[in-house]
């Protein structure tokens, strides 16, 4: 019997997409998340881009690594993520091993953009990772919320 880590998803409002995050989720779990919670798509960087049996069950979301991509980059990429959850029904999560606050980053972004506050949505995010709920991540989210959140809400 495999153990199934249970994911907490959050419903966008005005859309029929839900979003979680989870850490390293295995390649053998992406079946099962299908099943249970009608996961369709990943959010990931290039190196989770790899041609895998699931090729056709989970549709991958590309994010450029940080380190490498310049803020409008990044800003035009949530923009594009964000567009694509409020007009399709996508069951996502983005893969927290994107490496240190990309998916604070994205995740915060998100709930923002649709319309949460700034506490609604650290809630909303620490109800989905219990270790952040320790300040792993506070800064990050300090960081988004005063340098691409005004750039995201224009």
């Amino acid at each position: 019997m495999i153990n199934v880590p249970i994911l907490i998803f959050h419903q966008l409002k005005g859309s029929e997409s839900k979003i979680s995050c989870y850490k390293n989720p295995s390649f053998a779990y992406f079946n099962i998340f299908k099943e249970i919670y009608g996961l369709n798509t990943i959010i990931c960087d290039k190196r989770y881009i790899r041609n895998d049996e699931n090729k056709n069950v989970i549709e991958k979301f590309q994010f450029f690594d940080f380190s490498y991509t310049t803020t409008s980059e990044m800003i035009d990429n949530i923009k594009v993520l964000y567009s694509k959850l409020m007009n399709e029904k996508i069951c996502v999560i983005v893969n927290s091993a994107l490496g240190v606050g990309k998916s604070s980053t994205i995740m915060y972004c998100l709930l923002r953009m649709n319309g949460e506050t700034k506490e609604a949505a650290r809630e909303i995010f620490l109800k989905m990772r219990d270790e952040k709920k320790n300040g792993i991540g506070d800064y990050r989210i300090e960081y988004t919320e005063r340098h691409i959140i005004p750039l995201l809400l224009n």
